[in-house]
């Protein structure tokens, strides 16, 4: 009992710069959307998600090879995590958009064509009806084909 409320700051510390982090990447500050993943105690599942977004920050502020370096990262890790194949999917299929939209940044179209099928593959496999709601909103994918019919 006593380890819950010891770890229950932490907790609520991880929240508050979590959904701090979230707000500046809405609102387009990618670097105090950074400066609060740094601050922020990270473990278990919170860790993909904070992956994904630093990833999406980095992107924001052209710096493309670190960006996908961490898609890169979270791909890998996401095979381990506790999430429905439909999670699964969504969250590749951003992963794999976002470092598509790197590939402009970084004038690279070395393994282009391999992404672009792999996120075509992905979006068929994905229904967005099974992802939970904090997947869309804070991690669109409008290129989704199913993403008019979800609004």
């Amino acid at each position: 009992m006593l380890k819950r409320f010891i770890r229950l700051p932490k907790a609520i510390k991880a929240a508050w710069h979590w959904s701090r982090a979230l707000d500046f990447n809405a609102e387009g500050d990618a670097d105090a959307a950074l400066l609060e993943l740094d601050a922020m105690p990270i473990s278990g599942a919170l860790r993909c998600e904070c992956l994904i977004l630093r990833a999406v920050s980095l992107s924001e502020k052209s710096e493309a090879r670190e960006s996908n370096i961490l898609c890169d990262q979270a791909l890998t890790g996401l095979k381990s995590m506790n999430y429905s194949e439909d999670e699964k999917n969504y969250i590749s299929s951003y992963l794999v958009w976002l470092k598509y939209r790197n590939h402009g940044q970084l004038q690279s179209p070395d393994d282009l064509t391999y992404e672009l099928k792999r996120l075509e593959l992905l979006l068929e496999s994905t229904r967005l009806q099974a992802v939970p709601k904090h997947w869309l909103l804070n991690f669109p994918l409008r290129i989704h084909p199913d993403w008019k019919e979800l609004n």
